[in-house]
């Protein structure tokens, strides 16, 4: 055994920090495929953020990277709304990534359409659907197209008790084209309030860059 001691060798600070950045980066790649982000913006960054249409939302853009930059536990999540096309879940994806990078957290990333599928079947079944335990339990959650779709009252009662669940601590972030009146029309002003206090709103303005030529 002594033998056996002798030809170890010590590992450097260097190593040491080195195999403990690719243990952090596996980590995350690992969460952000449980987090089920769509892979059309799961490599999306800030840095290829496409202001060539609508440099109108640069003051936006600094927003959220400082929001990004400073993040601490504790912050609310961002509510991002504008037109289809200018960038709302590309720069509500990198802050979603940003978070379960600084604070190794879980997170769920998920489009409204298919939230409102999960409540309908458990409306159906009367079984507790894993989606929307996910989203209850994630310590980040993203919603896409926040507030789009057929809703009932059945559906705005579950979806008041996922965001009221989710005041105090977890961050939740949203994007919408939904103007103000369309989302109170379609989930209520208690849902509303209840967003106010956990988000903090940007808009974003100007054209779609979809599929668009500079």
């Amino acid at each position: 055994m002594d033998k056996l001691f002798k030809k170890m060798k010590p590992i450097s600070n260097a190593e040491a920090k080195k195999r403990d950045e690719q243990a952090r980066l596996r980590d995350f790649s690992m969460a952000c495929n449980d987090a089920r982000i769509h892979h059309e913006f799961i490599a999306k960054s800030l840095s290829d953020f496409n202001f060539t249409r609508n440099t109108c939302n640069r003051k936006q853009y600094v927003y959220i990277e400082n929001y990004i930059k400073n993040l601490k536990r504790g912050d609310k999540g961002l509510f991002i709304t504008g037109d289809i096309g200018v960038g709302k879940t590309h720069l509500a994806t990198v802050l979603f990534k940003s978070v379960l990078w600084k604070f190794s957290w879980s997170g769920r990333w998920v489009l409204q359409a298919d939230l409102l599928d999960s409540l309908r079947y458990m409306r159906t079944t009367g079984q507790y659907e894993t989606l929307f335990r996910d989203c209850m339990n994630a310590h980040v959650l993203m919603i896409d197209d926040f507030g789009y779709g057929d809703f009932n009252d059945y559906l705005r009662e579950q979806m008041f008790r996922l965001i009221n669940h989710r005041l105090g601590g977890a961050m939740t972030i949203l994007t919408t084209n939904c103007n103000g009146e369309e989302l109170s029309r379609n989930l209520g002003d208690r849902i509303m309030d209840r967003v106010s206090e956990i988000c903090i709103g940007v808009e974003l303005k100007g054209d779609s860059y979809r599929g668009s030529k500079p």
